[in-house]
């Protein structure tokens, strides 16, 4: 209470009314008074800014003196003097002073010793005189001779045991309250400002810790409240309590503020310190009262609850406000936040009243008792800038600060001001010379063209001032009556370069300011604004809030000792920043000693020996609104600090390092029935958590519970208290729980260094667990029906935010509401259900805060559901600008829109490699990842700005993505970047991107320890080696009565997988071959299964599914699984919002299914066949719900099917042997990507799905991995199967990805639907009956293929096994077909043998199929081969190429002009419908082992080149209409040595290419009613280049020029043979007459013999000719190809021919033709007499009559056997 008395006023007459029995004492002093103080009495003063209070006391002897001032309000300061002259010290005039205390209350200890103590007197007296630097309100007290500090009631004592006095052996401080006549309760409360103390309280004499009543050493921790019943058996009123507060031991210290008061008492709330372990009853109320000294103060109360649910009221006239009569309230559950405004009428009227206006508040305890701690701050508006001139507007004046550049100073800037020019200070400042040294007015905008972007921002206009010399910056508001906004850095500002302070004033003041600058003397004060900032004391968390780019400042004050200092900010939503200063100055985003910036992580840790820290002094501490406002706790603690634990709101991000333990406490006193959940949730490391009542740090050798579990529960440690639980619970029956009021303790020991969470939660009560941004949280249900309850707020700036939940075991639900009843299964506003149980559900929402039942800013209620017992799951909030935090082995899903980044973190503590992997589920996302950058500290950058150039990444264009983080990628970061590397402690950072709206898992590990597998969620995993193996597990819990089905999808290699138990396994499984666990097995109580994945190198994705719950459907990757018949599986797909295209593809292998597409209790219905495949159309912006059910006959066989869902544009995946059936528009390609390992060769066979379509197929193929950029193309004709071999890329072409991946595009002139099959060497394939599948196979291995049959269906009983070699020798390949796999020589069936060069396919019977469901296909290879197999029913036409040509006057010729380039081609058309090809491929084989290459439609595509198609081949034979056509392919030169059809394509093989030999290939297409066309192959005719030039006029020597230069090169052989030879013999040699004569002698010598030798050759040749040799046909072509040589001049023309028949029909003469002209394919016609010079080319002669054969035996020079035809008689 203060009274002013004034002159008007002398006489004043007091009456206090004794509400209570109360003592009290009355002090009557004028402000130059010297109040004496009494030994251990406060008194409580208040005191206007600026001015002093004096006081005295009179010590007798010569004891310690403690002096000590507890301000309430503002910022006093205390000198100290013994003189007698002065008797009012100052800052000027003193001896002692708590300048430099290093603590937030002043503190004066005065020891014995001191010599500047008065000497040689028995009473010395001290006189003390008091600064108010602010408006205050304070207690003084002075102690000595060991007198107790009396306790004012309600009313804060601060207290201090230094190292001196425990040095000394003094570990105590002593108190005294004198409780009045009254019978109400009693409570102390103990706050901390540093260190660990406890009180002991007594009646009976001076506490003590061996001496007390009551005491808190149960309660061993500090900000304690002790409660004192009047009902207790000690309790006294109207005596003395005496109250010790006791440190540990001699090197412990304390600094606290101890307060006492009886029920219904009003407590004293110190302004900007929390009072702690504050606690109220059900049903009743505690109050609380605040001094508010300074003017013009926005006012903030905090409520920070740690259980139950208190209601604050608050008011400014009512001494006991309460829920009928308050000013303000708040009743949010999970705590409370009270501002009110300096401009509120009753804030303003209480000041007006007195001088120090006090508000008063009231805590009530709703629904249960609750434990609590309250913080009542005051924040002037206008302390910090004050006008000094003119006179007439000096005063404090209302601003705002920025939070770029550097922060007010602590000393005030005073300076004049000038007016910057242009005002709006964008583009140049025209008076800088004005400017220079002054403070700069600057007008806020203008929003147009004048001032446009960048220049408007605020940043750049203080950096525009700055540049000419003003030292700070007044910004100028531009809209009248707005309130004051905080400037703040933007993206694409440069607010990195501002060093000066700025602030902002309303448009008002800047009128004001405006109208004295002409006058040159407004003169100006900026410093930092006074008052006190909220303290922070140790271990107990504190709410708070702040605006975007605005800062919430806090003060820490150190102790003495060497304490290491970790704060904490949880935010409950936005993006809060935390900057520290220990300079004195207040930290801004600039200017700092320490930030959570840059440490990635809201925990920050200051280490005694950094060199900014410092000893018992003070740091600020600053939460900037980084990207909007944000509300938050935060909390600090010490090396011993206790951390206090909130019910329902987690700590998070707490470093434990190897060894080593943190200790945590929460209040247990709401519920004395509750039992108790204690949870940790690793994020990083290996963590044990330990629980007791009675250890107050409990620890591995000493707890009552422990959780220990790592190995076994993955991310969190469970004991035995919960099965698979994530968590110790304890029950409230339990034998050893507490008497409440009471505490828990909680240790979590880090087995390596970790980062954890920790959580505890009442089990009775539906408080709701706060939820973090970006910050999972694990949590188990143990019944189903029940309901765990959370909460997450967002801010202004949110746009949306997603609810993640990630089920371990179990089926939990998420409903979700934005008003103020929790939501459930019948209350909600969002949902992750379509309804019922067996209704999909997305393991995500993604909320928009725009739509129509969303708010902003608010609360969401969530409720997750328990559909089965025993759940164990995590839940994430992440808004849209959050970056969510990865824990360890933990998969995190996550949806993002097109163009859009997330972000995410994790916490690195060991040095083990890293493994980020990225499993898409939809769209194109890519990954990035880096280290130490945090991608939300610069506020100017946008997202794509703020990932590293020098990030890791992996943008595979389909599949998932794989990023192995080790020692090879650290260098390369190292080397990239100063800091780029990891350099433990550090964060990783990473960034997943859209590419195309997007879902996806990502998955980070540290460790080998399993994966949890998520049910019906795709896991993607790479193995890099054959030795590698993956673990996983799977729990599904008394939810086994339908069975399990794992199932695998291999991206690239053949991985295998096995299945184990607790009672059984392992059962194995493959790409093809999932494997399916029945109905409870091992049993419907429990399920918990591992499964180990082999057979590396692979990248693969591993899937469990509860076959009565949802598998999810990846975009664009194939899916295999197998039904029992009548049995269904359920799969649903989230098709993005822009996916309205979306479909899905069920192709069965056999049998028949029935799909159904759920909306709702409603459904489409679909069937398939293995001949059709069912297009479903998917709905967007939904997850689709699909029943596949087998309707097949009753049967033991499995109904095998793919499915295939195509939801966004992009590759879809082809695994390796697995066909994938999908729909490809007209003109519009489709693009699949398939991954290959180096030196494994690829082959692509593309089918067309029905049989009728006219569709012409396209596929093209090129390897996208760099090295490798070859590209291969290949086309089909109508209705015709498309194959397409690709060979290996070389070894080390892939070696970084370990795979490459081959790009394929397949394209269609016509929709169809087409089915596409990818295989490699080593692959297992499922075989489609009655489709061919293309492979390529290497030397001395076997390819496996499995036939699904339908036992019921007597169609595929028999069976035609057609092996066709397409490339290689026929005879080294060899077909085994069996019952079981593998099929080879040694395991086959009977007759399941074939040979490659077999006259016919192979037929098996009845006798092998009847009634079986699969058959097993095995093709062997002695060499390299490539071939196709196809396995149809018997009564299935054959395939392409299967059958070949047998008209016997058919024939084909072609001929090339090399010099007016063109190939001539003549052939006999079938005499049935038929459309016709000319295809070119290269060869280096020649005669039988040639030809054998082209006996199938797959060995013309193997390598060849389409030249002629079949359109335009068509128009020419009706053109004709003759029995023989002839056809022209105009050609092109391409470089030197290539002639190339028109419109070859880049890469595709030439006609002549580097004397390369050609063959040309005539295929007739013939149509088959209800089939594919058959392909009749005429036999190839052969062109040899022979090495020769290519065409066109001029090239080469000619004839003659190659004679000369070979009788050139035979001369010099000659002479130097000659030479030699007359050397060895000894003759003469030299260069004279006698040698050059006999030179020339010997060589006519030889001439002569030569031409001799000529004569006789020439004879016999002739004779040969008369004789003549029956050759069959097909060696004539190959005499004729083998001895073709091209030849050119000027002269003539130089064509190539040669002609080519079937092989079983007799040969026929080529036609002799001429060079046509013709220009295009239509214009060729049939060779016309023509008196231009023929070159005939002669290959062999043919025999005249049959007389011939006998008489020379039937037998040629070669001895092979002659066939002779009457064809050939009187032939000349």
């Amino acid at each position: 209470m203060g009274l002013t008395l004034t002159r008007e006023a002398p006489r004043l007459k007091l009456l206090i009314l004794g509400a209570d029995t109360s003592n009290f004492t009355l002090v009557l002093s004028t402000p130059q008074s010297n109040v004496p103080l009494t030994n251990g009495m406060p008194k409580r003063f208040e005191c206007p800014p600026g001015q002093y209070r004096y006081f005295s006391a009179a010590v007798f002897g010569n004891a310690a003196v403690s002096i000590v001032v507890t301000p309430l309000t503002g910022d006093p300061d205390v000198y100290v003097s013994t003189s007698v002259e002065s008797g009012k010290p100052d800052s000027t005039n003193s001896q002692w002073s708590s300048l430099d205390n290093g603590n937030r209350y002043e503190h004066i200890l005065i020891s014995p010793e001191d010599p500047s103590r008065c000497s040689n007197v028995a009473q010395c007296t001290f006189y003390i005189g008091v600064l108010a630097r602010t408006a205050t309100t304070y207690a003084i007290s002075v102690t000595w001779g060991g007198t107790p500090v009396h306790l004012l009631e309600g009313m804060p004592q601060a207290g201090q045991i230094t190292e001196a006095m425990t040095t000394a052996g003094q570990l105590s401080k002593q108190f005294l309250y004198r409780a009045s006549g009254s019978h109400a309760d009693l409570a102390f409360s103990l706050t901390m400002q540093y260190g660990v103390a406890h009180m002991y309280v007594a009646t009976d004499g001076p506490a003590s810790a061996t001496h007390s009543q009551w005491n808190s050493q149960h309660l061993w921790t500090g900000n304690e409240k002790i409660r004192i019943a009047h009902t207790d058996a000690n309790f006294c009123a109207a005596c003395d309590y005496h109250v010790a507060v006791v440190v540990p031991d001699a090197a412990s210290s304390a600094s606290f503020t101890l307060s006492a008061a009886s029920s219904g008492a009003l407590t004293v709330l110190e302004d900007g310190t929390p009072m702690t372990a504050q606690a109220v009853a059900a049903g009743e109320y505690e109050y609380y009262k605040l001094f508010v000294s300074q003017p013009a103060v926005d006012l903030q109360i905090i409520m920070t609850a740690f259980t139950g649910n208190p209601d604050l009221f608050v008011s400014t006239t009512s001494p006991k406000p309460n829920a009928t009569n308050y000013e303000a309230s708040s009743q949010d559950g999970e705590g409370d936040i009270i501002k009110i405004n300096h401009q509120d009428q009753r804030l303003i009227a209480c000041q007006a009243q007195r001088r120090t206006c006090v508000v008063y508040m009231a805590v009530l305890g709703v629904d249960g008792n609750a434990q609590y701690s309250l913080l009542a701050s005051s924040f002037p508006v206008s302390s910090g800038f004050h006008v000094d001139l003119p006179a007439a507007i000096a005063g404090d004046v209302e601003f705002t600060t920025a939070t770029f550049g550097r922060a007010l100073p602590q000393r005030p800037l005073s300076q004049f001001v000038a007016y910057a020019q242009p005002h709006h200070a964008c583009g140049a400042i025209s008076n800088a010379a004005e400017l220079t040294g002054m403070v700069a007015l600057v007008d806020r905008g203008p929003s147009s063209d004048e001032c446009p972007m960048p220049h408007r921002y605020f940043a750049n206009k203080v950096l525009a001032v700055q540049d000419v010399g003003a030292v700070a910056v007044v910004m100028v508001n531009n809209r009248e009556n707005a309130p004051l906004v905080y400037m703040g850095a933007v993206s694409g500002d440069h607010a990195a370069r501002v060093n000066i302070p700025s602030v902002f004033v309303s448009k008002e003041t800047g009128d004001v300011f405006k109208q004295q600058l002409g006058t040159g003397n407004l003169h100006v004060s900026l410093s930092k604004p006074s008052g006190r900032l909220p303290m922070l004391t140790p271990g107990n968390p504190q709410r708070g809030a702040t605006l975007h780019s605005q800062f919430m400042y806090y003060e820490i004050w150190t102790p003495p000792g060497r304490d290491t200092i970790v704060l904490t900010v949880t935010p409950q939503f936005g993006n809060p920043d935390v900057f520290v200063s220990s300079n004195g100055a207040l930290p801004s985003t600039m200017y700092f000693d320490w930030t959570s910036e840059t440490a990635g992580s809201e925990s920050l840790t200051i280490r005694p020996d950094d060199p900014k820290a410092c000893r018992s002094c003070r740091y600020y501490v600053g939460v900037l609104g980084a990207s909007s406002s944000s509300a938050f706790v935060i909390q600090y603690t010490l090396n011993e600090s206790l951390i206090t634990l909130q019910a329902g709101a987690p700590v998070q991000n707490v470093e434990v390092a190897e060894g080593g333990y943190k200790f945590f406490r929460c209040f247990v006193d709401t519920h004395s029935n509750a039992g108790l959940t204690f949870s940790v949730t690793v994020t990083s490391g290996d963590a044990d958590l330990f629980v007791s009542f009675d250890v107050e740090r409990p620890t591995k050798e000493a707890h009552t519970w422990a959780a220990e579990g790592r190995t076994r529960c993955q991310n969190v440690d469970c004991g035995d208290s919960i099965s698979s639980g994530d968590a110790v619970y304890t029950p409230a029956t339990d034998k050893t729980f507490c008497q409440t009021p009471c505490l828990a303790y909680i240790g979590v020991y880090g087995a390596v260094d970790s980062v954890v969470s920790v959580l505890f939660t009442f089990d009775s009560v539906d408080t709701p667990v706060v939820l973090s941004d970006g910050v999972p949280q694990h949590a188990t249900m143990t019944y189903a029906g029940s309901y765990d309850y959370y909460t997450f707020s967002v801010g202004e700036a949110v746009d949306s935010f997603e609810l993640s939940v990630i089920p371990t075991a179990g089926d939990p639900d998420l409903y979700v509401s934005s008003n103020a009843s929790m939501p459930s299964r019948d209350r909600f506003m969002w949902r992750s259900t379509e309804g019922g149980a067996l209704q999909p559900h997305s393991e995500s929402i993604v909320i928009p805060t725009a739509g129509p039942t969303a708010c902003i800013p608010c609360t969401y209620k969530i409720a997750v559901y328990a559909w089965s017992p025993d759940i164990s799951y995590s839940i994430t909030a992440t808004s849209t600008n959050g970056t969510r935090l990865l824990a360890q082995g933990e998969p995190a899903t996550g949806k993002a829109a097109a163009g859009k980044y997330r972000f995410y973190r994790y916490f690195v503590r060991t040095a083990a490699d890293i493994e980020l992997t990225l499993t898409d589920f939809a769209g194109n996302p890519t990954l990035y990842t880096w280290f130490n950058s945090n991608p939300t500290a610069d506020k100017s950058k946008t997202p794509s700005e703020v990932v590293p150039a020098w990030a890791l990444s992996s943008s595979q264009p389909v599949g998932p993505e794989f990023l192995l983080i080790g020692q090879a990628q650290m260098a390369q970061l190292r080397h990239a970047a100063p800091g780029a590397a990891c350099e433990l402690p550090c964060t990783l950072y990473a960034a997943v991107r859209a590419e195309t709206d997007s879902s996806y898992s990502l998955l980070i590990k540290q460790n080998a320890l399993p994966t949890p597998l998520i049910n019906g969620q795709p896991q993607a995993a790479s193995l890099r080696s054959a030795a590698g193996s993956h673990s996983y597990t799977f729990v599904a819990k008394k939810d086994l009565l339908f069975g399990v089905v794992f199932s695998l999808a291999a991206y690239a290699g053949f991985p295998s997988f096995s299945v184990r138990w607790a009672s059984g396994g392992p059962l194995t499984g493959n790409a093809s071959s999932p494997v399916r666990l029945g109905g409870c097995i091992p049993s419907c109580d429990s399920g918990e299964y591992t499964v180990d994945v082999r057979g590396g190198p692979a990248d693969y994705a591993i899937t469990a599914n509860k076959m009565n719950t949802y598998q999810l459907l990846q975009d664009r990757t194939p899916v295999q699984a197998n039904l029992k018949t009548k049995t269904s599986a359920f799969y649903k797909i989230d098709v993005p919002e822009a996916a309205n295209g979306a479909v899905l593809y069920v192709t069965p292998f056999s049998g028949s299914i029935l799909i159904k597409l759920w909306d709702g209790r409603y459904s489409t219905e679909y069937t398939a066949t293995a001949t059709q495949t069912a297009l479903v159309p998917l709905q967007a912006a939904r997850v689709n719900a699909v029943e596949v059910t087998s309707t097949s006959s009753q049967s033991a066989r499995d109904t095998s099917f793919t499915l295939l869902a195509l939801l966004t544009d992009g590759m879809v995946v082809l695994t390796d042997g697995s066909p994938s059936s999908v729909e490809v528009a007209t003109l519009k390609p489709e693009t699949f990507g398939f991954a290959v390992s180096a030196g494994e060769s690829i082959t692509i066979t593309a089918v067309p799905g029905d049989l009728s379509a006219s569709a012409q197929i396209s596929l093209s193929a090129k390897f996208s991995t760099s090295g490798v950029s070859r590209a291969w193309r290949k086309s089909g004709s109508a209705g015709d199967v498309v194959t397409l071999f690709v060979p290996a890329p070389v070894q080390g072409a892939c070696a970084a990805a370990g795979f490459c991946m081959l790009s394929l595009n397949l394209s269609a002139t016509v929709s169809a639907n087409v089915t596409i099959t990818a295989t490699s060497v080593g692959a297992v394939a499922q075989l489609p009956l009655d489709q061919p599948l293309a492979k390529s196979a290497k030397a001395a291995s076997s390819a496996q293929y499995v036939v699904i049959l339908d036992p019921d269906d007597p169609d595929d009983d028999s069976l035609v096994f057609d092996l066709q070699v397409c490339e290689g020798k026929r005879g080294d390949l060899s077909l085994f077909v069996a019952e079981a796999t593998p099929a080879t020589a040694d395991f086959h069936i009977a007759g399941g043998v074939s040979l490659g060069d077999a006259d016919a396919p192979l037929e098996l019977g009845e006798e092998s199929f009847a009634g079986k469901s699969k058959a097993f296909v095995g093709v062997a290879a002695a060499s390299n081969a490539s071939f196709t197999l196809q396995v149809r029913k018997r009564t299935t036409p054959p395939a392409a190429g299967s059958v070949r040509l047998a008209d016997a006057s058919a024939h084909f010729e072609a001929r090339l002009d090399t010099v007016a380039p063109a190939l001539h081609l003549t052939f006999a058309p079938l005499p049935e419908e038929a459309l016709y090809e000319v295809w070119v491929k290269p060869t280096s084989k020649s005669g039988r082992e040639a030809t054998e290459q082209f006996l199938y439609w797959c060995g013309v595509q193997h390598g060849g080149a389409l030249l002629l198609h079949d359109a335009v081949a068509e128009s020419g034979v009706e053109a004709l209409g003759r029995d023989e056509s002839t056809l022209k392919v105009p050609l092109v030169p391409r470089g030197e040595v290539e002639l190339c059809p028109k419109d070859v394509s880049e890469g595709q093989p030439c006609l002549l290419n580097n004397g390369s030999d050609f063959a040309v290939v005539l295929v007739a297409r013939v149509p088959v009613e209800g089939g594919r066309p058959r392909h009749l192959l005429y036999d190839p005719c052969f062109l040899s280049n022979g090495g020769g030039g290519g065409g066109g006029k001029g090239g080469g020597l000619g004839f003659f020029g190659w004679l000369m230069l070979l009788m050139a090169f035979s001369l010099v052989g000659w002479t130097a043979f000659w030479a030699v030879r007359r050397k060895k013999k000894g003759e003469h040699l030299g260069a004279d007459k006698e040698t050059l004569k006999a030179y020339g002698s010997e060589t006519a010598a030889m001439l002569a013999t030569g031409a001799a030798k000529g004569a006789e050759l020439a004879k016999a040749g002739g004779r040969a000719a008369v004789d003549g040799f029956n050759w069959s046909r097909g060696k004539i072509g190959d005499y004729r190809a083998s001895r073709a040589r091209v030849s050119g001049g000027d002269s003539m023309t130089a064509p190539l021919a040669c002609s080519a028949a079937p092989l079983v029909m007799p040969g026929a003469l080529p036609a002799l033709a001429v060079s046509s002209t013709a220009s295009t394919l239509a214009e060729a016609t049939p060779v016309q007499p023509s008196t231009e010079p023929l070159q005939l080319v002669m290959a062999a002669p043919l025999p005249p009559d049959d007389a011939f054969a006998s008489a020379h035996g039937g037998a040629n020079m070669f001895g092979d056997p002659v066939v002779a035809s009457p064809r050939h008689a009187g032939m000349d």
